[in-house]
């Protein structure tokens, strides 16, 4: 005690030296600043004899010390800069005014940390820990050993070893930081104080020597003013200090016996109140911790509500309590309510409540008198006759949660605390129900599609494991159905994405309405959906999915109303049934996978059942996009052209560009081979894009060769008609290379033209504004009507190669060709045939006055390097290649 008492003192004093030490720099600073000011109104020399320096030297520009941003700025504000380390201590700096120069003052170091009312032991540390005044015999601790001490607090104590004549001094000292950064741009002193201990215990031998005597008098005193009221006091005190003793050893629930009216009487009841208001809070802290635990826990609401109702009496003070949880679509009605001891007491309609609570309201809890009419619903809780009631209310989004009820025969007094123990029970129910929304908001979003809320590929996954484990359990069947939209692209670039959500929802609802209960449709992407059939009896299977798989098919088949227009639609089907073949999702996938491909390849809108030749086909086809994606990267691609031979003039007169594919593994690939492959990739408007500059560019080298203008037709992707700036891209193609825009021909399907978006029709007027020429593609194969002849602002017609084939042999095939020529050409259209092959269609199509011709009898597709040979090889006359 002795030792803490002077560290206390020591403490003091060096918090009193080093204020003595500050304010002994503030006025040398003070002298310093006048001295600047009169070396700058009189132009004098510097004092020689300053008081408290050891002389004045004025500094000029170039001689200035070299110092740090923040010292030039402090000396720009008026400030004295301080060092007590380095070149210039111990000095201080400042700037005379209104001039380029500086006055330094040396300081005096005895004078500075001399002090003779200082005590007998101190040391002076600058801020790189070293010392700068240590008063004899006394050494400061090491600079490694500082941090250590100023990590404790800004002012310290501690001991110290002194070594003094051999030997080590034991002393007791203490320390105290000045910070001098504001007034002198350094980070300041330590100033410590010490004492010997040896010293400082002195004084303790002679108080041993008085000790005995005073403690004997003291205890004769304290006997002889305390006996007559001991045998009076003593045993209501030993009762006290008994339940005190149980209490802090954790007895919560100890009571001091009542003690009368006098002074004990008061200490036993303020100790009782004490006591009762500890238990409930430590129950309270229980119960919340538990409520925490469970809430990290992510356990039920129903875990939670067992909880609070089997700890709130112990928790907060009531005589009864209960729980009501709230319907989730009824406003005015209570649903699931729960009393204390957790029985369910069905529902109530408690409409006058719910009126009065609202998550906005000042309040955050309700009073109730319980005989009131609004609140008879209530008493069904409560096994006994109650009078009042506390609500607190749990909101989640808004939403009433639940209600935690707290019944009373009498209300206490004081309520802050039973409410804010209220308050934080439904606070913590609010987090649950929240964390519980969320965690299900989480789910669905991570297992559900987004657009038509079905499952999606995890949740789907998850499914057929389980429906595996149990086939191989139960010896049954499973069968994994994959469904393809057939030609959904079309309506996405017809209609646009809108259009093709909402087909794309209406598939999944009629999915959905015709399968059974423990079926699973989902959405895996785009336009396909999967189908997982479970607990399949064995041997039956085929001729139970078969037909489930028809009346699919039927029902998508179904006309639907999508933005307006009547749409029907198919999809291709794909079967496979659990076998040793698939072990798991992924291979009764690929099965599935693989026979939907290839009931597309054989027959749209069809279905198949996967055989394992299938899985040779997907093989390949899986090597081939492959392929292909490596063949655009390493620019495999080509364009070959075909001659257009014009019947009246029997002359070439230009060619249609058409994409091949030269692999290096494969030879030369057929565009039905690739070019459906790549609209599956969505890389058909790079294709588009890739054609248009590279025919551009192949026609601008032929003129550079001499021959003469020809123009060149290509076929571009219905997109690119409505999303991708076709007009910009073609303008840039022909000025780029500086081509005519005539000599340009841009194919287009009929999707294109029975097109109404206006983005498609004001791309094709942009067209012909340009004098870019639009050919109508494959004209009379499709759903074309003839009104569009007079509304696409198209003005060549290309007659398909169906028209042609038995030309020369069919005349009903003669009648109908030439009324569709006569027709286009009432309607000032170019008439082009496709599919020539023979010399007889080539001259009843002349007769029919069709204007251009081209087909295998005038060339095939050739290479731009064989085109011009064969251009330059042209016999006149009758048209035809040498």
């Amino acid at each position: 005690m002795l030792a803490d008492v002077n560290y206390h003192r020591l403490q003091q004093d060096s918090r009193s030296l080093g204020m003595s030490f500050v304010e002994s720099l503030n006025w040398r600073a003070d002298d310093l600043k006048r001295e600047a000011a009169r070396l700058t109104q009189t132009g004098a020399t510097a004092n020689p004899r300053p008081a408290g320096f050891l002389r004045y030297r004025v500094l000029e520009n170039p001689s200035w010390p070299k110092l740090t941003r923040e010292q030039i700025h402090h000396l720009s504000q008026g400030g004295t800069l301080l060092f007590l380390e380095g070149k210039l201590a111990p000095s201080m700096l400042t700037a005379l005014p209104k001039t380029q120069r500086l006055l330094l003052g040396q300081l005096d170091k005895q004078s500075l940390w001399r002090n003779e009312e200082a005590p007998e032991h101190y040391c002076v540390v600058s801020a790189d820990f070293q010392p700068s005044y240590c008063t004899p015999d006394l050494a400061s601790p090491s600079a490694e050993a500082w941090p250590h001490l100023l990590a404790q607090r800004n002012g310290g104590v501690f001991p110290w070893l002194v070594r003094e004549d051999g030997r080590d001094g034991d002393y007791l000292a203490a320390f105290w930081q000045a910070r001098l950064q504001a007034n002198y741009a350094h980070p300041g002193i330590i100033v410590m104080v010490a004492d010997s201990r040896q010293a400082v215990l002195k004084g303790l031998g002679r108080f041993q020597q008085v000790f005995s005597a005073l403690v004997v008098a003291a205890i004769a005193l304290a006997f002889l003013l305390a006996v007559n009221q001991i045998r009076r006091q003593m045993r209501p005190l030993e009762l006290l200090t008994e339940s005190t003793r149980r209490l802090a050893n954790g007895d919560l629930g100890v009571t001091a016996q009542d003690a009368g009216e006098d002074e004990f009487g008061s200490l036993a009841y303020a100790f009782n109140q004490m006591s009762g208001s500890l238990r409930y809070k430590f129950h309270m802290l229980q119960m919340l911790a538990e409520l925490d635990r469970a809430i990290l826990g992510a356990s039920g609401m129903d875990y939670l509500v067992q909880l609070v109702l089997g700890q709130i009496r112990q928790a907060i003070p009531c005589d009864s309590a209960g729980l009501i949880r709230i319907g989730a679509n009824d406003n005015e009605t209570f649903v699931a309510t729960l009393g204390e001891t957790g029985k369910t007491l069905g529902v109530l309609s408690c409409p006058g409540i719910r009126e009065r609570l609202s998550p906005d309201a000042e309040q955050p809890w309700l009073h109730l008198q319980l005989d009131t009419p609004s609140a008879h619903c209530l008493r069904p809780l409560f096994d006994e006759p109650l009078k009042e009631a506390l609500l607190f209310p749990s909101w989640v989004n808004s939403s009433l949660d639940s209600l935690l009820i707290l019944a009373y025969e009498k209300l206490p007094e004081d309520l802050a605390d039973i409410v804010a123990a209220g308050l934080s029970v439904v606070d913590r129910l609010a987090v649950a129900a929240s964390n519980l929304v969320w965690e299900e908001k989480l789910y669905h979003q991570a297992h559900y599609d987004v657009l038509t809320d079905l499952p999606n590929r995890v949740l789907v996954r998850d499914r057929v494991e389980q429906a595996l484990a149990r086939a191989e359990r139960e010896h049954t069947s499973v069968a994994l159905i994959l469904l393809d939209l057939d030609n959904f692209k079309q309506v996405n670039d017809s209609l646009g994405h809108a259009a093709g959500d909402a087909l794309l929802i209406e598939c999944a609802h009629r999915l959905k309405s015709n399968i059974r209960q423990s079926d699973t449709v989902a959405r895996l992407s785009g336009d396909e959906f999967i189908l997982l059939v479970p607990a399949l009896a064995r041997g039956s299977e085929s001729d139970m999915l078969e037909s489930l798989a028809r009346k699919l098919n039927e029902v998508l088949a179904m006309p639907m109303l999508i933005a307006g227009r009547q749409i029907t639609i198919s999809a291709s089907i794909g079967i496979a049934l659990y076998s040793d073949e698939a072990a798991n999702f992924e291979d009764l996938f690929k099965m599935a996978d693989a026979a939907m491909y290839e009931a597309k390849r054989q027959q749209p809108g069809g279905f198949r059942f996967y055989s394992a030749n299938m899985n040779e086909k997907a093989q390949a086809r899986f090597e081939l996009v492959q392929d292909l994606r490596e063949a655009i990267s390493r620019q495999e691609f080509l364009l070959y052209y075909q001659p257009k031979f014009e019947l009246a003039g029997r002359r070439i007169i230009g060619a249609e560009a058409l994409a091949r594919w030269n692999s290096p593994k494969r030879g030369l690939v057929a565009p039905g081979l690739f070019v459906p492959l790549l609209d599956e990739m969505g890389l058909t408007d790079w294709l588009s894009d890739w054609v248009l500059k590279t025919a551009c560019a192949q026609m601008a080298a032929w003129d550079r060769l001499g021959l003469p203008p020809l123009s060149v037709s290509v076929n571009i992707s219905p997109a690119q008609f409505q999303f991708g700036n076709l007009l910009e891209k073609v303008r840039g193609a022909l000025d780029g290379n500086g081509l005519a825009p005539q000599r340009l021909e841009i194919e287009i399907l009929e999707t294109t033209a029975v097109n109404h978006s206006s983005e498609v029709r004001g791309t094709l007027a942009g067209l012909r504004e340009m004098n870019v020429n639009i050919a109508l593609d494959d004209f009379g194969t499709g759903y074309s009507s003839l009104v569009y002849l007079t509304q696409v602002p198209a003005n060549i017609l290309k007659l398909d190669r169906a028209f042609i084939i038995n030309l020369a042999s069919d005349a009903r095939q003669q009648a109908i060709v030439e009324r569709i020529i006569a027709l286009a050409k009432v309607l000032n259209f170019c008439v082009v045939a496709e599919g020539v092959e023979e010399v007889a269609q080539m001259d009843l199509l002349a007769a029919m006055h069709c204007d251009v011709i081209q087909g295998y009898l005038i060339s095939r597709p050739l290479p731009p390097d064989d085109f011009v040979h064969q251009l330059k090889k042209h016999v006149p006359g009758n048209g035809l290649m040498q």
